[in-house]
C-alpha cells in the first residue's frame, strides 16, 4: 500500500524530494484532506517497519487499519469524484437542477 501511496503522488504530481514531502504537498493542495494526509504518513511509517525493521512486529489490527486508511484515500481521490461526476451526468437531465 506504501507503494500505491506512492503511485497516488505520481498520479497528482506530488512535489517534494520525499515521500513525506509530497504526501505533505496533497495535503497542503486539497488534493487529501490533513486527516488523509496523516493517515498517508502512518502508512508510510508502517510500511517502513515492515519493511526494514525485526524487532517491531507488525500485528493483525496495524494491517487492517493501514488497509482501512488507504482504502479512504482512494475513496477520497478517485472513487467519490467519480461517482459524483456520474451522478452530475445523471441529474443534468432533471427537471429541476440539484447541483
Amino acid at each position: 500500500m506504501r507503494k500505491c501511496i506512492e503511485t497516488i503522488c505520481l498520479d497528482k504530481s506530488a512535489v517534494g524530494n520525499s515521500l513525506p514531502k509530497k504526501i505533505e504537498d496533497l495535503g497542503e493542495r486539497g488534493v487529501i484532506p490533513q486527516t488523509l494526509s496523516a493517515m498517508a504518513t502512518i502508512i508510510k511509517n508502517l510500511g517502513n517497519i515492515g519493511a526494514h525493521s525485526e524487532k517491531i512486529e507488525i500485528d493483525y489490527h496495524d494491517r487492517q487499519s493501514i488497509e482501512d486508511f488507504f482504502l479512504a484515500i482512494v475513496e477520497y481521490v478517485y472513487i467519490a469524484p467519480a461517482k459524483l461526476e456520474k451522478l452530475k451526468v445523471s441529474m443534468s437531465g432533471k427537471k429541476e437542477s440539484f447541483i
